[in-house]
């Protein structure tokens, strides 16, 4: 276990917490915007509300240092009620008015009225009209909320406790002045979050599901965690930045992994599966492709080969030569690629006879791959015929040239068959395997039956690498008459149509 300061385990757990949080709507109370609240997943729960309860005690620090730098350990400061100084004097004679910068809007100066908002130098009060008497306690006023103390009668601003939830009244001079807040607001360097839903505005504490599955935590004194650990119930959670529990994902923590599953608990060896690797039995996990053993303090180390973080050519190079997550097969078809670009083997030579290719200008030695038989390296086939000498290794002869070097022969020689013939066949970005193809493309006009149409028509395939350890996509290509070869990382849009091979390897 991480080390911590904890003084045990206090809090019960959300029931349904979990799920791949999804990005904030925007950082909370970004300005003056205010978050609405989220539907709760649980209807057993009011929407968007989703509290725990408290024992005794929480653990505010994470592993070997507090949360934020600073443990939690105080509820929120309490505004509390403005008392009279002079208590028993007589009422100014005043009423509110816009002109004084306070509450009630649209209110004019009547020294006249005895009813409606009056103030001395103590404070705001609020006479009722018809009765002539005090409000005390919750008042809605002009659509908004205000509390006035129950025995004084005065306006509160700040912090208010009533019935054990704390409530926050602005407590700033002027027009909003005593006005019960709600959603989002940043108050003394925290973020809290006042209830929206009902337009309640009780302090959130515990979890907080905002959105499309964001959960945020609320300490028992209300502000957000943030930026480190916290134990829930024996489980460490890590929040970032903008407070959002992570979930299905690396923690990198001084200089130590930790991973968090779906539900946003970090593992450890207790809850870990068991995983055969090389022939050993381990408790871990597989993550993007790499295999992690884990301890009982939860920390995860790598057992297979790291994916680069970038696309540095000799970086995934070393990665694809060393590791076990990828077959055989799939090893060749990368390297084969990778060694075209390191040859610039892009031209091929031609014969003096029936203009065919006689060898690679780059050096390839047209070393065929054991599955192959006795079939000789055909240059012809794998090089498209340029009506400008010499004749070139093009995107789709270079795809077919891969997968050549790994005993795969395809009937198609070009985009139009790598997209629409059986060699192969759709696949999603979910399904991505390395090895895999991207075949670009994009609608032109063509006239059918003397009508004109829109064609799908392909331009240019890639081949796929792998994921970078940042989730970058890494691709080969080779361009147009061998001009733009790439090894580089692309997102791809719309005008790509995902491909693998028909027959699994």
């Amino acid at each position: 276990m991480p080390e911590s300061s904890t003084n045990g385990v206090i809090i019960q757990p959300n029931p349904y917490a979990g799920g791949q949080p999804a990005p904030p709507i925007s950082m909370p109370g970004q300005g003056l915007q205010q978050n609405p609240g989220g539907s709760s997943s649980n209807n057993s729960q009011g929407s968007g509300q989703n509290t725990i309860i408290i024992d005794d005690e929480v653990t505010f620090s994470g592993p070997s240092t507090g949360l934020n730098g600073t443990p939690q350990q105080s509820g929120p400061s309490q505004g509390g009620n403005v008392q009279p100084t002079n208590q028993g004097t007589d009422f100014n004679n005043t009423v509110l008015g816009m002109e004084q910068g306070a509450n009630g809007s649209g209110q004019n100066q009547s020294s006249g009225n005895a009813t409606g908002w009056w103030k001395n130098g103590n404070g705001w009060y609020y006479i009722e009209p018809g009765t002539n008497s005090q409000a005390k306690g919750w008042k809605k006023i002009d659509g908004f909320w205000y509390y006035f103390n129950e025995k004084s009668g005065i306006m509160s601003i700040g912090w208010v406790k009533t019935k054990e939830k704390w409530y926050y009244l602005y407590p700033f001079a002027g027009a909003d002045e005593g006005k019960m807040l709600t959603g989002w607001q940043y108050i003394n360097n925290e973020w809290y979050y006042l209830e929206t839903d009902g337009g309640t505005g009780e302090m959130n504490v515990g979890w907080k599901k905002d959105g499309d599955n964001t959960w945020y935590y609320f300490f028992p004194d209300g502000p957000m965690a943030h930026d480190g650990w916290v134990n829930i119930n024996e489980k460490w959670y890590w929040f970032n930045s903008k407070g959002v529990m992570q979930a299905e994902i690396i923690i990198d923590y001084q200089g130590k992994k930790y991973y968090v599953n779906e539900k946003g608990a970090m593992i450890t060896s207790a809850d870990a599966e068991e995983i055969v690797y090389d022939g050993v039995t381990y408790k871990g996990i597989i993550y993007k492709g790499v295999t992690y053993k884990v301890d009982e303090d939860g920390v995860c180390t790598a057992l297979s080969v790291e994916r680069p973080a970038d696309a540095n050519m000799q970086s995934w190079k070393a990665y694809i030569e060393s590791t076990l997550e990828l077959s055989q097969t799939c090893k060749i078809i990368l390297l084969a690629g990778i060694a075209c670009l390191e040859r610039r083997c892009v031209y091929h030579q031609l014969r003096e006879n029936f203009r065919k290719p006689d060898k690679c200008m780059g050096g390839c030695d047209g070393e065929k791959h054991p599955w192959q038989g006795n079939e000789e390296y055909d240059y012809y086939s794998m090089a498209a015929y340029n009506i400008k000498e010499p004749i070139y290794l093009d995107c789709s002869y270079f795809v077919k040239h891969c997968y050549w070097k790994a005993g795969i022969e395809m009937d198609c020689s070009s985009t139009e068959g790598m997209s629409t013939r059986a060699d192969f066949i759709p696949t999603t970005k979910d399904e991505l395997k390395p090895a895999d193809i991207a075949v670009k493309g994009g609608y032109e006009d063509v006239k059918v039956n003397g009508k004109w149409e829109q064609e799908w028509k392909n331009g240019h395939v890639i081949v796929f690498v792998g994921y970078t350890s940042t989730n970058e996509m890494v691709w080969i290509e080779m361009g147009s008459h061998g001009n733009d070869r790439k090894f580089t990382s692309k997102t791809l849009g719309a005008e790509y149509r995902l491909k693998k091979f028909k027959n699994d390897f």
